[in-house]
């Protein structure tokens, strides 16, 4: 709402508007306004393209933030347009008479905030402005950049809140009345003062918070449709700081996700967007380069199929013609051209996004069709690299063949899969298995379902008209079946032998691909693979002690005693901790207790092979804890007992391995008698099951903080009758069923 005694444009004060709020009949929506009413109600409508933004106010401040915006929103058009995005010309419509105001206001049974309603009443009703990325044109995977703009194509816009963000939002809230809102974020009272101008793609919102007065304390919120989901994270301070800094931004993003690289953090409730932190100058910076000056490390824009030859020439390469090839060349067809959106649509081939008649040729090993190709001026690495498709689908000899042609060998800057990403995750577990074992998993992958289960139901089909669904339905089950055969025949030729495997990992390496590549994670292929695969790594300098991002080693993810030996033998940290970049991440632990968490005893364990390699399982974690406080089976905490550690000693907070089992884990549920029998061991050792830790809980309470099982009674019966206190507060004067959400009712009641 404007501030008290704030006059409008047509000399109305604040309190007039109040006192005229119901005084108007219902007003059409902004599209459905004429140019007569524009009139009546006391303007100059000034619609046309060439006049735009005129205001109707001496407010010079709101004036030099309208021209500040327009000039971003200008630049942003002119990037968008030079990069040939998608765009919605920018287009401002006169401002909102104050009958459609407000009507709109009567409508909802809401004022219009302050801020809001200067935009709307003194700029524009609308601002319609938008972009969207083509798929071929977007960032490298691993920039991770906003590919559209935000609120359906509109910087604002009257209609919109009117008919869409505004009546969805208090739906939703209305809807909300019905439910349990124990497991919500925050307290619903907020929900109250929320005016939602953004109804987003996803089904989320942005609101102004009118809990108070001053507009300039009205933060935009962010209003997650998921009730389990954050709720009210301000992402601006007022509407005004909102607009500039996403104006800065050129509107880019759709949704939280795309808006994280924006904001500097979480700070309480409040995660403000910011066009000047790192990751903001980093999307400007993109913004600003020539897409069609690719940089040493970055691929030529991709060329989509535009003409029939094109498309002649990718479905030659498809079908392995080297005749058809030629004749669409020909014909005119651009080397480099890779299938329009709409094919991959109509293939679901997404899986060939990016993919030339080069790669196509390489899927074949069609050496000579490749040469054809790049002598009629085809590109070797474009953006989908042929040795990423050679490593998944073709042989070691074509790898060599593009290897020795100057293919690249690492993938190009913030590619998220290289080459030897792609090699070891795709053929690493098929070279694994022999060629029959290979095809039986293909088959297994694509059972279509069982054809004797409908011959019995045929047989026993009540009625003629029954009995033939059933042979309509077996009869497609026949031709699906008959085309998973066919899927598995055409996959089977990706198969290849370990030693060819490892020669084509060779071959890579050989030529300079990097042995540290890293995913999104961090992960390395030293982690990923199998033994086979550690040990040529390490032989090409592979770092035995990379760290993800979660901190761990490929010593923290070795599932195999032999994998644990190979690591070590080349230098890897037996007692590394792995410390997160993530400060909240709670897995701080040792190769050790990793594996005491993930593995047991039985075969070639890792646990035992650390051990063995002089793993100190008397060495805590990060927080404090014990390697007891990563046993959760019987002979684990007897084999760290034997190495000195007490079952007894405290963990950190005071909490005994009960606690630990119940915060960390769950509670022994009692349909699982392993686990039922893991609690019965651990009471054996002498810890009490009412041992109250440094907040004044048991293990019971940490249990019903935790559950979301409203059918968990029976899982809380089998502790009672093992002597657990149910009547025992916290330090808080909470008892455990005080912790409950309050829709498990079954299990509230098992604790009352």
């Amino acid at each position: 709402m404007p501030a008290a005694g704030h006059r409008s444009p047509r000399g109305l004060s604040f309190t007039l508007h109040a006192a005229v709020f119901f005084a108007f009949r219902e007003e059409p929506h902004l599209s459905k306004v004429t140019r007569r009413q524009f009139l009546e109600a006391g303007l100059v409508a000034l619609a046309t393209a060439g006049v735009l933004g005129a205001c109707t106010t001496q407010d010079t401040t709101l004036q030099t933030r309208w021209t500040h915006w327009q000039a971003k929103w200008r630049w942003m058009e002119a990037i968008a347009r030079k990069r040939r995005w998608q765009v919605t010309p920018l287009r401002i419509a006169p401002p909102a008479t104050e009958r459609q105001l407000l009507s709109l206001e009567r409508r909802h049974r809401l004022p219009i905030p302050a801020q809001l309603r200067h935009v709307l009443r003194e700029l524009s009703a609308q601002v319609s402005f938008g972009w969207s990325v083509p798929s071929h044109l977007r960032a490298m995977e691993q920039q991770d950049l906003p590919s559209m703009s935000c609120n359906r194509d509109a910087v604002w816009s009257l209609t919109h809140i009117d008919t869409m963000a505004l009546p969805v939002f208090l739906d939703w809230k209305q809807e909300l009345a019905t439910r349990d809102l124990s497991e919500a974020p925050n307290s619903p009272a907020l929900w109250e003062h929320q005016f939602a101008f953004y109804s987003l793609i996803n089904g989320d919102w942005l609101t102004i918070d009118t809990t108070h007065a001053d507009p300039a304390r009205q933060p935009v919120r962010y209003f997650s449709h998921e009730l389990e989901m954050l709720h009210g994270l301000a992402l601006a301070p007022d509407f005004f700081s909102f607009i500039t800094q996403m104006s800065a931004l050129g509107m880019a993003g759709t949704e939280w996700a795309s808006w994280m690289r924006f904001g500097n953090g979480q700070k309480d409730d409040t995660f403000y967007l910011d066009a000047g932190n790192e990751g903001s100058k980093a999307w400007l910076a993109w913004l600003q380069r020539d897409p069609a000056q690719p940089g040493p490390d970055t691929p030529p824009l991709p060329i989509v199929e535009r003409s029939a030859a094109d498309r002649a020439l990718l479905d030659a390469a498809r079908a392995n013609s080297l005749v058809g090839v030629e004749a669409a060349l020909l014909a005119g067809a651009v080397p480099d051209c890779t299938p329009d959106s709409d094919w991959l649509m109509e293939h679901t081939a997404s899986d060939q996004e990016f993919s030339t008649a080069i790669n196509y040729a390489t899927r074949h090993d069609n050496t000579a069709m490749i040469e054809r190709l790049l002598k009629a001026g085809a590109t070797l690495n474009t953006r989908l690299l042929p040795l990423n498709t050679a490593v998944k689908h073709s042989t070691l000899a074509t790898v060599h063949w593009l290897i020795t042609h100057g293919a690249r060998v690492n993938g190009w800057a913030n590619q998220r899969y290289w080459p030897l990403h792609d090699l070891v995750v795709t053929r690493g577990p098929i070279a694994a298995m022999t060629r029959a074992q290979y095809r039986q998993y293909l088959i297994d992958s694509h059972s279509v379902g069982s054809l004797d289960s409908l011959d019995g139901m045929i047989a026993h089909a009540k009625d003629a008209e029954t009995r033939e669904r059933y042979r309509a339905a077996k009869r497609a089950l026949q031709q699906a079946s008959q085309e998973a055969v066919k899927d598995v025949d055409s996959k089977l030729r990706n198969h290849l032998s370990l030693q060819d495997y490892l020669d084509m990992l060779e071959a890579l390496l050989d030529a300079g691909a990097d042995p540290d590549a890293r995913w999104d994670n961090g992960t390395t292929m030293l982690g990923w693979g199998g033994v086979a695969t550690a040990r040529v790594l390490l032989a090409h300098g592979a770092d035995p002690n990379a760290r993800d991002i979660h901190g761990t080693t490929p010593l923290h993810t070795a599932s195999t005693g032999e994998k644990v030996r190979v690591l070590v033998a080349g230098g890897a940290d037996i007692n590394a901790q792995a410390i997160a970049q993530n400060t909240d991440d709670s897995l701080h632990y040792t190769p050790l207790q990793s594996a005491l968490l993930s593995h047991t005893l039985d075969g070639d364990s890792p646990i035992t092979a650390l051990l063995e390699l002089g793993a100190d399982a008397t060495r805590n974690d990060a927080d404090g804890r014990s390697s007891l406080a990563y046993c959760f089976q019987p002979d684990l905490v007897r084999l760290i007992m034997s190495k000195g550690l007490d079952p007894l000693a405290l963990q950190p907070g005071q909490q005994t391995l009960l606690h630990n089992l119940t915060a960390r884990h769950w509670l022994p549920r009692h349909t699982f008698p392993k686990e039922v029998a893991f609690l019965d061991f651990l009471l054996s050792l002498g810890i009490d099951i009412n041992a109250r830790d440094a907040r004044g809980r048991t293990l019971l309470h940490y249990a019903a903080e935790q559950e979301s099982n409203d059918e968990s009674a029976p899982n809380y019966a089998l502790v009672l009758a093992r002597g657990a206190d149910k009547t025992i507060k916290d330090n808080d004067g909470k008892r455990a069923v005080d912790l409950f959400a309050t829709s498990l009712q079954t299990v509230r009641a098992a604790l009352r």
